[in-house]
């Protein structure tokens, strides 16, 4: 796969309001999805990651496959923050050297729209990774902030590399 290929285009399968609040634009995700509730559409949601037993509110809502897979929809040139679910795009896995990165075009529309980009050359078999955080900072700051954020503790070839370095 060439740099700069286009891997992925999907359209929102849930997307928030503009609010400049995350807490807002969660609770306003969450409140489609109590809609959705024994729906085929709302099954779609339980192929989500993490798999098992899912902590689960008192409206059925699988409250951590959603905080796990939801997305922070942003564009600082247009001033727009939205949160949105992208049931393929969420199914990229986390490396802090991703080979592959996220944009979002339509951030106006109801359902803005993720482009996931080949941000380097990828070989055959190689796993296609995005980054689920800002990779700037060190690895126990970023390692903290997965764990608290994405209840995982990271161990991509970074992270390894920089933990054994001291």
């Amino acid at each position: 796969i060439k740099k700069g290929s286009v891997l992925l285009k999907e359209r929102a399968f849930l997307a928030s309001s503009h609010h400049v609040d995350q807490a807002k634009r969660s609770a306003d995700v969450y409140e489609q999805l109590q809609q959705l509730v024994g729906t085929r559409r709302y099954n779609k949601i339980k192929s989500l990651s993490p798999r098992g037993p899912a902590l689960v509110t008192q409206a059925g809502i699988p409250f951590q496959k959603i905080n796990s897979n939801i997305f922070s929809v942003t564009n600082t040139d247009q001033g727009v923050s939205r949160s949105a679910v992208f049931l393929k795009a969420a199914r990229f896995n986390h490396s802090c050297s991703p080979n592959a990165h996220v944009q979002f075009a339509g951030l106006h529309m109801r359902y803005p729209m993720a482009v996931v980009c080949a941000s380097e050359n990828i070989s055959t078999g190689e796993e296609v990774c995005i980054s689920y955080i800002p990779i700037q900072e060190g690895v126990v700051s970023r390692r903290q902030r997965l764990s608290r954020s994405y209840n995982f503790f990271c161990r991509c070839s970074r992270c390894i590399e920089e933990s054994s370095c001291g």
